[in-house]
């Protein structure tokens, strides 16, 4: 087939595909839960050695939505907020207030000493 038949063939925008794939969120739209709050920082030199790995790029972490519980059967700290696992680094303070921005978190900036 041509590739103007196969247009022809394609859902009219606005109407579901059927295809079975999850529809991905369009450019605009953040993929973030409303209340979830963002912390940008650069990290600071270890304490314990006196190297700088790690610490160039600036890091959008977010805060924990729900309180951790310990879980019956083994007994380990356990979690429902799989958000509070990703961190992000960005190269300058900049990009990481603009990506913030145009996701439309909520933050706080944490300034190094």
């Amino acid at each position: 087939m041509a590739l103007e038949e196969l247009r022809k063939l394609q859902a009219p925008p606005g109407w579901p595909s059927n295809n079975g794939q999850p529809e991905l969120p369009s450019m605009g739209r953040t993929i973030f839960p409303g209340d979830a709050v963002a912390r940008i920082y650069k990290p600071s030199r270890p304490v314990t050695t006196s190297g700088k790995a790690g610490t160039k790029h600036w890091r959008l972490v977010f805060e924990r939505r729900t309180a951790p519980f310990i879980e019956p059967l083994m007994g380990h700290t356990g979690g429902d907020d799989t958000l509070a696992q990703v961190e992000l680094q960005f190269p300058t303070l900049e990009t990481a207030l603009r990506y913030a921005a145009r996701q439309g978190l909520l933050g706080c900036l944490r300034q190094s000493p």
